[in-house]
């Protein structure tokens, strides 16, 4: 909802952009091509992302590609895919860092 109510910014773009990549090389293998250009919402990345291309590569590469858009929603709508299919170990590292909010989050 936040990227269809205000207008795009670079500080989102980057943002969102360093989270994205920040993940890629956290949880690597948690990717494969074909997720990430499904993800992405862009077939055309099947191109860009070659078939032996795999991982947090891959998720790098797609989020480089969609940063460049115009329109932020692709490159959103990659984070929050991304955000959702991590989303346990997400919640497992918090609660790592952070061992008084254990079960807070759910």
């Amino acid at each position: 909802m936040f990227l269809r109510v205000f207008p795009a910014s670079d500080a989102v773009r980057h943002e969102l952009f360093e989270r994205i990549v920040q993940r890629a090389d956290a949880h690597d293998g948690a990717f494969s091509r074909n997720w990430v250009v499904e993800a992405s919402g862009n077939p055309l990345l099947a191109f860009r992302i070659g078939s032996k291309i795999a991982g947090g590569e891959a998720l790098t590469i797609a989020a480089a590609e969609l940063r460049d858009l115009p329109d932020l929603l692709p490159l959103g709508t990659l984070y929050s895919r991304v955000t959702r299919h991590l989303w346990t170990e997400l919640i497992a590292d918090y609660e790592d860092e952070n061992p008084d909010k254990r079960g807070a989050v759910a």
